[in-house]
């Protein structure tokens, strides 16, 4: 009796504690809320162009990387059909309330006790911009009580139309799709002001869900949900009943499946993860950057249809009975059995530009959803003969000239105190002496072991590494028949030299990048080039090079309809017909391609350069220089050309029967021939030193 007489004399005092004191919990919570809410005035800064946009050299969009797609629009660009359109659906009072519409708020609590479930939203526009830009998800009642806070501190700060501009560039509208801006041109194919009434009620119907009112899924519901947007829009009197019904039966709109750009996937691969490696995720993802690439998009193209033409069309051939995959249809590897997938022909190039440095093309593979691994670049396999101009470039920098003889006879090589190594030529057979051009024209191995063996295998390795090689090289003798294993990128630039007097021309994948703010990050708009051979070495090996297309082992090259006149190069095999290459060149471009299985087993007896690299190549030169004018590699002053006996391989006399043209460096001439006539030596010393025009 005592406690309740207390606490009726004093129930004021207790009630006024007790409201303070739960008073000062909310304001302390209140506080403490207020003080993770992020600065306001971030809302100012959204950073526009987050998309990196990758481009061809002939500006062609090829690719982009984001995590979010956002275009940013000003209020002026939204069309007040989607601004209307949002409002009615999402906030009817959006101008009358200050961040949070107290009547939608009780009313939606009603139905939910009514209901006895979470039925209606109450959150304003200004509230979920606020829950979309700082804010979890998480539906939690401190979450709700940050997001209005925030939603208050938004109306204190901006303007309604600000506010309402912020909202549309941010919100959700389908795979990485943000804002009504890319939302336009991700569904309608269309800039903002050119909506329809009907296009813009379905822009806004879907916020609430995207993937629940997606038009090609749940064509049903989203036509319902665009229509109660616009009934919703006649009920606020924004459009007129004749307008209402005529927008009620336009259709919804169709996606298409999204295809992306499947053109130079290898090739964009390589540039994402050099891009990534040395600029970091931000700026790949979210950087906005603009890369324009070397890759010309025709050329590009081109080179992938011709590899993967030659590719089927000598998986066909049956070259051995088990590659033989004629009942399956190897343009979806995907679907192939485990057991056939290795046994899928694998191919890779790349192409040079001469003039710029520019790679224009590079394939990695046939397939690059099948396999991403870049045969150009991160594979290593043995060149076979494709390595011998190394070789060729360093005997004729020692003394050697293409009229030089070598004995084309078996040979054996010591490998060990008990192991010798006896190499063949790949056709089997042999012969007497023969010049290097022959030699490197009909790709002597015999005549190339002998060569290293007599200017050391170890002044190759210097020589290669000069011109471009950029792995290491053993220092055997096996060397000379492209036993270490290279890329193709690397080989492939390695040539360049060849075709430009001694000059290499360092590739460049990359042209330029570009940041948001239009800072050039990276400038590679210029030829890089640095003079690694002598002009007159490059010009007869250039020479030499082009007896291996005309007449040598590449001879299908012509057969094939290779007309262009000024193209070098040279074939590769490996033992066992386990890796095709073939490199060449003209004064425009260098190319290279090769061809064989990713588990390094044979592709069967005959699958030489030339069958299986040649035909690639040749393709794409043709297609290159359809419409390039005629010119020939430069012959350099001190490079002279000269009549050479056919019997003797030294200068001709006029007594020598027969005779045939050759390039010497002015300083390396070979002395007369001494088997026609009979010259005294001070006589001879200055035989026939005259020049014999083209």
């Amino acid at each position: 009796m005592k406690v309740l007489q207390f606490i009726k004399r004093y129930y004021l005092e207790i009630l006024l504690f007790f409201v303070a004191f739960l008073a000062g919990i909310v304001v302390s919570a209140l506080v403490e809320f207020n003080r993770e809410i992020p600065d306001i005035h971030q809302l100012e800064h959204i950073e526009q162009g987050r998309i990196t946009k990758v481009f061809t050299s002939d500006s062609i969009l090829i690719k982009q990387f984001y995590l979010q797609k956002r275009e940013i629009a000003n209020f002026f660009e939204i069309p007040d059909n989607l601004k209307n359109a949002v409002i009615a659906i999402e906030d009817q009072r959006f101008y009358k309330h200050w961040g949070i519409d107290l009547i939608r708020l009780v009313k939606a609590i009603m139905v939910d006790i009514i209901k006895l479930k979470k039925a209606q939203g109450a959150s304003t526009i200004t509230q979920q911009l606020a829950r979309n830009l700082y804010l979890s998800q998480k539906k939690t009642i401190s979450r709700k009580i940050k997001e209005m806070l925030t939603a208050i501190k938004i109306e204190k700060i901006y303007s309604k139309d600000e506010i309402l501009t912020l909202y549309l560039n941010h919100i959700y509208l389908g795979p990485g799709i943000y804002g009504v801006k890319s939302a336009a041109k991700y569904y309608f194919n269309k800039e903002l002001q050119d909506l329809t009434l009907a296009e813009c009620a379905f822009l806004a119907g879907i916020i609430q869900s995207p993937g629940y009112y997606n038009p090609n899924r749940y064509a049903k519901r989203a036509f319902w949900r665009r229509n109660l947007v616009l009934y919703y829009m006649y009920n606020l009197g924004f459009i007129d009943k004749n307008t209402y019904i005529l927008a009620k039966k336009e259709p919804l709109p169709v996606l298409k499946k999204e295809e992306e750009e499947k053109v130079g996937e290898y090739y964009v691969e390589y540039i994402r993860q050099y891009i990534l490696n040395n600029y970091g995720y931000d700026y790949l993802y979210k950087g906005g950057l603009s890369i324009y690439l070397g890759m010309n998009y025709n050329i590009q193209k081109t080179f992938e249809y011709y590899t993967i033409l030659n590719l089927n069309k000598k998986q066909k051939e049956k070259i051995t009975p088990d590659l033989d995959l004629s009942n399956y249809n190897t343009d979806s590897l995907l679907n192939l059995p485990d057991s056939l997938k290795e046994k899928i022909l694998q191919a890779a190039g790349i192409i040079i530009d001469l003039r710029t440095g520019y790679v224009v093309a590079m394939v990695g593979g046939r397939d690059f959803g099948f396999n991403s691994f870049n045969r150009a670049i991160q594979a290593k396999r043995q060149p076979g003969s494709a390595f011998k101009p190394f070789l060729y470039a360093a005997a004729l920098d020692n003394g050697y000239t293409p009229a030089s003889l070598i004995l084309d006879q078996p040979i054996a090589v010591q490998v060990s105190n008990d192991e010798l190594w006896v190499p063949n030529n790949d056709d089997k057979r042999v012969g007497g002496f023969i010049t290097l051009r022959e030699a490197l024209k009909l790709s002597k191995n015999l005549v190339s072991i002998r060569l290293i063996g007599k200017i050391k295998p170890t002044t190759v390795v210097f020589y290669a590494h000069q011109l471009g090689i950029k792995s290491h090289l053993n220092p055997y003798t096996s060397l000379a028949i492209g036993t270490s294993e290279l890329s193709l990128a690397e080989i492939t630039a390695a040539y360049t030299p060849f075709a430009t007097n001694g000059y290499y021309v360092k590739p460049k994948y990359i042209i330029k990048i570009i940041d948001r703010d239009g800072t050039v990050l990276e400038d590679n708009s210029y030829l890089d080039k640095k003079l690694v051979l002598q002009p007159g070495i490059a010009f007869i090996m250039s020479s030499m090079m082009k007896s291996v297309i005309n007449s040598g082992t590449a001879w299908r090259a012509r057969a094939m309809g290779l007309k262009y006149p000024a193209v070098a190069g040279k074939t590769g095999t490996t033992d066992d017909y386990t890796d095709a290459w073939f490199i060449g060149f003209s004064p425009y471009y260098v190319c290279g391609v090769w061809v064989g299985l990713d588990n390094h087993k044979s592709m069967g007896h005959g699958a030489s350069g030339a069958r299986m690299a040649l035909p690639i190549w040749t393709d794409i030169m043709k297609y290159l220089h359809k419409d390039l004018p005629q010119i020939d590699f430069i012959q350099p002053a001190d490079v002279v050309k000269k009549e050479v006996c056919s019997k003797s391989h030294l200068l001709a006399r006029p007594t020598c029967p027969q005779t045939y043209k050759e390039y010497f460096l002015k300083d390396n001439l070979p002395p007369p021939c001494n088997i026609h006539g009979n010259f005294k030596k001070d006589e001879s010393e200055n035989i026939n030193d005259f020049d014999i025009e083209d």
